[in-house]
Protein backbone atom coordinates (compact mmCIF):
# COMPACT_ATOMS: atom_id res chain seq x y z
CA UNK A 1 0.00 0.00 0.00
CA UNK A 2 1.45 3.35 -0.98
CA UNK A 3 0.91 6.72 0.64
CA UNK A 4 -2.62 7.91 0.09
CA UNK A 5 -3.90 4.42 -0.69
CA UNK A 6 -6.08 2.74 1.88
CA UNK A 7 -7.77 -0.53 1.11
CA UNK A 8 -11.32 -1.19 2.32
CA UNK A 9 -9.94 -3.68 4.88
CA UNK A 10 -7.48 -1.12 6.23
CA UNK A 11 -10.24 1.50 6.50
CA UNK A 12 -12.51 -0.94 8.37
CA UNK A 13 -9.68 -1.83 10.76
CA UNK A 14 -8.88 1.82 11.43
CA UNK A 15 -12.52 2.43 12.32
CA UNK A 16 -12.80 -0.72 14.43
CA UNK A 17 -15.65 -1.94 12.23
CA UNK A 18 -15.82 -5.64 13.09
CA UNK A 19 -18.85 -6.30 10.87
CA UNK A 20 -17.19 -4.73 7.83
CA UNK A 21 -13.91 -6.58 8.48
CA UNK A 22 -15.81 -9.89 8.68
CA UNK A 23 -17.62 -9.11 5.41
CA UNK A 24 -14.43 -8.14 3.59
CA UNK A 25 -12.60 -11.26 4.77
CA UNK A 26 -15.54 -13.40 3.62
CA UNK A 27 -15.29 -11.71 0.22
CA UNK A 28 -11.59 -12.55 -0.04
CA UNK A 29 -9.67 -9.63 1.49
CA UNK A 30 -6.08 -10.57 2.33
CA UNK A 31 -5.63 -11.00 6.11
CA UNK A 32 -1.86 -10.67 5.58
CA UNK A 33 -2.14 -7.29 3.86
CA UNK A 34 0.91 -5.03 4.21
CA UNK A 35 0.32 -1.54 5.62
CA UNK A 36 2.25 1.58 6.53
CA UNK A 37 4.78 1.75 9.33
CA UNK A 38 3.38 -1.18 11.34
CA UNK A 39 4.03 -3.74 8.64
CA UNK A 40 0.87 -5.83 8.40
CA UNK A 41 -2.84 -5.35 8.93
CA UNK A 42 -2.56 -7.75 11.88
CA UNK A 43 0.05 -5.61 13.63
CA UNK A 44 -2.07 -2.51 12.95
CA UNK A 45 -5.01 -4.20 14.68
CA UNK A 46 -2.86 -5.25 17.63
CA UNK A 47 -1.53 -1.72 18.11
CA UNK A 48 -5.08 -0.36 18.06
CA UNK A 49 -6.26 -2.98 20.57
CA UNK A 50 -9.11 -4.33 18.44
CA UNK A 51 -9.14 -7.85 19.90
CA UNK A 52 -12.30 -9.08 18.10
CA UNK A 53 -10.84 -7.99 14.76
CA UNK A 54 -7.52 -9.58 15.67
CA UNK A 55 -9.30 -12.88 16.19
CA UNK A 56 -11.16 -12.56 12.88
CA UNK A 57 -7.92 -11.97 11.02
CA UNK A 58 -6.17 -14.94 12.64
CA UNK A 59 -9.17 -17.17 11.89
CA UNK A 60 -8.98 -15.97 8.28
CA UNK A 61 -5.34 -17.03 8.04
CA UNK A 62 -3.33 -13.99 9.12
CA UNK A 63 0.22 -15.02 10.00
CA UNK A 64 1.33 -13.54 13.35
CA UNK A 65 4.96 -14.21 12.44
CA UNK A 66 4.78 -12.42 9.08
CA UNK A 67 6.93 -9.30 8.95
CA UNK A 68 7.08 -6.49 6.41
Amino acid sequence: MTAGEATPLYKAVRHGDTIQVRRLLTEGADPNERVGRFGTILSEVAVRGHTPILRLLIEAGAQPTSYA
